[in-house]
């Protein structure tokens, strides 16, 4: 792939804007000094003065379509360049025409991300609200988009903004100590021990209270278990409303575990379909599987135990519920449509210390609604949502705890009267990984690699 280019260039690049295929509309986005002349050629009837029009587009002198042209003169365009929308209909033999009617005449093919690059090259977005335009396009949750569209009006950024402001003027009285050792004004004035200790501060509450962007940090994860054949993943194709696991009446259908995601209110959940557990089980690929079933259990997953509830709990049953002491365990009593063998209080006597339960029927889907209610309870108190709220990319983390590493070594060389020059060192050091979280310097080796995983069109 082509790196893009480190500094503003006169290219005027284009590139399809909308999923690709057939639809009610495909949007083609032209950026750069060319934009307008170059729309103006396809559509001689264009009025440039106008924001909006209605033109036909000709190519080699025939019609090629009538379109809604987006103008957007510069700088008031996303990329800060002049910018043309064509909003096609939605046929691909139409886009392709137009591109190539668009190259012929001087363009060339956008790279991905390019847009937001030249957005963030042209000052209309820091390289926070640029990776904040991405996540919007990658958001797995109403959660994810709302943090990721406040982040991409600077949310985050104006926080940053006003921690470098403290930090500077922190650094600033370091350094005009050792620049002038000889006024005694300055040494009459303490280290700024308090203000670092602030700016510190706030930088961890930031780093505290931001979950980290990534599909398994967002997601609460599921693990239905139990010993063979009490219906787990048929309560599994329940879930998901779909046949994603093969059931039979047969024990052992499931020798190795499967995941699949679903969304309960707008949120994701990772559901992890077991193979059965048999203590006495001697056969080696079933003990495989079961390695794999017990070795899904460790972290911070929830458990959904799973007995069949048409029979008495077997010693099976209450030897592998054994196994999960102090673990987060909901207890589903599945194919109770067959008749219930034990009632609750008697479940809860054989079942101590669940922190639920669940009578339902995965075949017949009965008190489905109550088990999605129990794991959007579980999502909430895992993770409890915020009227601000703020995810960090692992990029975005990692500057983040070297500034507080930084801040955490200045402080500690201060108060042990080690020396300005080891305060103002980390300093540096400190206000170098904020200028590297938010693209003010030090990120020309990191912009390729961070916009090249954008979306051709973005």
């Amino acid at each position: 792939m082509s790196a893009l280019p480190t500094a503003h260039n006169d290219d005027t690049i284009v590139s399809l804007a909308t999923p690709s295929g057939r639809g009610a509309l495909s949007v083609v986005r032209l950026s750069g000094p060319l934009s307008f002349s170059l729309a103006k050629r396809l559509a001689p009837g264009l009025v440039l003065s106008r924001s909006r029009s209605l033109a036909s587009l000709f190519k080699e002198g025939r019609l090629l379509d009538r379109a809604l042209l987006l103008l957007f003169p510069s700088p008031h365009s996303f990329t800060g360049e002049e910018t043309v929308e064509f909003h096609l209909h939605g046929n691909p033999l139409l886009v392709d025409e137009l591109l190539e009617a668009l190259l012929s005449l001087g363009a060339r093919p956008a790279l991905p991300g390019e847009f937001t690059y030249r957005a963030f090259l042209n000052g209309k977005l820091d390289l926070l609200q640029a990776e904040a335009v991405d996540s919007i396009v990658r958001a797995l949750s109403l959660r994810e988009l709302r943090a990721a569209f406040q982040q991409s009006e600077g949310l985050l950024s104006k926080r940053l903004d006003s921690l470098r402001e403290d930090l500077l003027a922190c650094a600033a009285r370091v350094e005009a100590r050792m620049e002038f050792p000889e006024d005694p004004g300055l040494f009459q004035t303490p280290l700024p021990l308090d203000p670092l200790k602030g700016v510190l501060q706030a930088a961890e509450e930031i780093l505290r209270a931001s979950p980290l962007l990534a599909p398994e940090a967002e997601s609460l994860e599921v693990v239905l278990l139990g010993r063979t054949n009490v219906g787990k993943s048929s309560l599994l194709n329940a879930l998901l409303l779909k046949e994603r696991a093969l059931v039979s009446d047969l024990p052992g259908t499931t020798r190795d575990y499967l995941s699949e995601r679903i969304l309960v209110k707008s949120r994701p959940i990772t559901l992890y379909d077991t193979a059965g557990l048999d203590p006495s089980e001697s056969r080696p690929l079933e003990k495989e599987g079961m390695a794999k079933t017990l070795g899904l259990l460790e972290g911070n997953k929830l458990l959904l135990f799973v007995v069949d509830a048409s029979l008495p709990p077997s010693p099976q049953d209450r030897e592998i519920f054994s196994r999960l002491s102090d673990r987060r365990v909901v207890l589903i009593l599945n194919k109770s449509d067959l008749g219930r063998a034990f009632s609750d209080e008697e479940a809860e006597r054989l079942f101590p210390g669940t922190i639920g339960t669940v009578s339902l029927s995965a075949k017949k889907g009965t008190n489905l609604p109550l088990l999605r209610d129990l794991l959007e309870r579980e999502l909430l108190l895992c993770s409890p949502e915020r009227e601000e709220e703020l995810f960090l990319n692992r990029r975005q983390r990692f500057c983040l705890q070297s500034l507080s590493l930084s801040l955490r070594k200045a402080i500690a060389f201060a108060e042990e009267d080690a020396g300005e020059e080891f305060v103002a060192e980390e300093l540096r050091s400190a206000l170098s990984s904020l200028d590297r979280l938010t693209g003010r310097a030090g990120t020309e080796n990191l912009l390729e690699e961070l916009f090249s995983s954008f979306c051709v069109g973005k």
